[in-house]
């Protein structure tokens, strides 16, 4: 599977897991598979103290052992799902969500269309439902992380991000957090006025913006339409410098047909 290529000192990714035990016999009940990136793990011990409502001679006493606290930034594979009832054994497919994420938080007025994207599915295959998400990991967002900080504006606020990250990544960051389409095999996560980004439809791995062979020059709208009987799809891009607007047809393989 292709995949995005990240830039230096991008940080690393650890694969690891969640243990549901069993609070009587302490047996493993269920392990939920994640991964995550170790710079966003903390830690924290808050003593179990009286309360400010104790008696002064107790103040130093405590109550029992601390509790630890721990946080961390994870994209989960949640297999064997819990279903109330049962499913339909006709109920076989995915349904996949895009919505905006933030990786870091932003340092001035907040939009919507600001936000990393992160995708959220869950499959059923006639006898489960599995759950999987995952960050869309833009050009952008992978410069933000490996500098740990956000660099871009947005909608509210633009900024120019850094030369280095102006000269990989451009002045927007391309969130791809407002619609996902599925059409000729590919999974397309989209923001409006930004090039298509490509992700594999089973793993969610970002493959990169997708230009359809390099036949696609500008933008793609984040709401094209799939024609029912031709199977083409068939979308706009704009721009602010000409030419403004184009129109496309891409066809019910996936080759783009039509460009005007």
């Amino acid at each position: 599977v292709r995949t995005m290529s990240s830039f230096p000192n991008s940080p690393r990714l650890i694969k690891a897991g969640i243990a549901l035990l069993d609070p009587e016999s302490g047996a493993i009940q269920r392990l939920i598979a994640l991964q995550y990136n170790p710079d966003t793990l903390t830690r924290t011990l808050a003593p179990k103290s009286p309360g400010e409502t104790a008696d002064r001679s107790e103040a130093l006493r405590l109550k029992g052992p601390p509790v630890e606290t721990i946080k961390l930034e994870a994209e989960i594979d949640a297999t064997d799902l819990e279903v109330e009832g049962e499913l339909p054994s006709g109920l076989v497919g995915a349904y996949v969500r895009n919505g905006p994420n933030p990786l870091f938080a932003p340092t001035s007025a907040y939009h919507l269309f600001d936000g990393d994207a992160m995708l959220h599915g869950v499959t059923i295959d006639g006898t489960g439902a599995a759950y999987r998400n995952r960050w869309v990991r833009s050009a952008g967002m992978m410069a933000e992380a490996e500098a740990g900080e956000p660099l871009f504006g947005g909608l509210a606020q633009f900024k120019m991000p850094p030369q280095d990250v102006l000269e990989r990544a451009g002045a927007i960051k391309n969130t791809a957090n407002t619609n996902i389409v599925a059409h000729a095999g590919r999974m397309l996560a989209l923001m409006e006025a930004a090039p298509p980004t490509e992700v594999d439809p089973t793993s969610f791995a970002t493959l990169g913006e997708f230009d359809f062979d390099g036949l696609l020059a500008g933008s793609m709208t984040a709401h094209p339409k799939v024609d029912p009987v031709t199977g083409n799809m068939h979308f706009f891009g704009y721009s602010p410098i000409p030419p403004y607007l184009r129109y496309h047809v891409v066809g019910s393989d996936g080759t783009l047909i039509t460009s005007v």
